[in-house]
């Protein structure tokens, strides 16, 4: 990421203008729902099933899927800007908890707020990808676990894509405005995090940009001090 140059907003209101006629598909939200279920609610269920329905969980970019809603317990928080158009969308179909229809670069919540956050395909849809990481770092208790899940690309195919979004624009793919090459988001990622475990999630084929992507979920926590104790 660090090779990206930060969006302005203008580029991000198409980006978000290009999601919400996606989601207006026929059948496009039982179609996400079945996906998630099937490829992440086991891993959520492996690191988060055991959570006591005092935890605190945040869902970034959750977009109307709100992936934490397959989780049993907990207090949960879901957050996206078109959360809003979500719910005059799909009426009556988006979870029950704390919403907030907010970017995820300034979220008006208390440092260490979250025992397990969430942000599953909704990194390369936010206007500043470092701020979001830096407010997920913030945000993260000291003993908590955040779960990111996005697809990545070959080097050379995101390069070009960069390329072409800064100088031929109108070649640029309007719905996300970043991609990531594997190296370039487990980099970043150990930046910001320690990272504990890396899955590829098989066989997904969504929003048109994916074709050439694989899926990848990171499994991080806080970083630890060199005493051992989590920054």
């Amino acid at each position: 990421m660090a090779h990206h140059k930060t969006i302005n907003k203008t580029r991000w209101l198409a980006s978000q203008k290009r999601l919400v006629k996606y989601w207006h598909g026929a059948d496009m939200l039982e179609k996400e729902l079945k996906r998630v279920r099937s490829f992440y609610v086991p891993l959520l269920e492996a690191y988060a099933g055991k959570l006591p329905d005092t935890a605190s969980i945040l869902d970034i970019g959750c977009g109307p899927v709100c992936t934490a809603r397959f989780l049993e317990h907990g207090r949960k928080t879901y957050l996206d800007p078109l959360l809003d158009d979500f719910r005059r969308t799909f009426p009556g179909k988006l979870p029950k908890g704390k919403h907030l229809a907010i970017a995820a670069e300034s979220i008006p919540e208390p440092d260490a707020s979250f025992d397990l956050i969430l942000c599953i395909d909704g990194l390369d849809y936010v206007i500043n990808p470092e701020m979001a990481l830096h407010e997920m770092v913030r945000l993260l208790k000291p003993e908590g676990t955040l779960i990111l899940g996005l697809p990545v690309f070959p080097s050379l195919l995101v390069r070009l894509r960069y390329m072409l979004e800064r100088f031929l624009p109108v070649f640029r793919n309007e719905a996300n405005p970043y991609s990531y090459a594997y190296r370039g988001i487990k980099n970043t990622l150990i930046r910001h995090f320690d990272l504990i475990e890396e899955r590829k999630i098989p066989e997904v084929r969504h929003l048109d940009q994916r074709l050439l992507g694989q899926e990848y979920v990171f499994i991080c926590h806080q970083k630890r001090a060199k005493n051992g104790v989590r920054s």
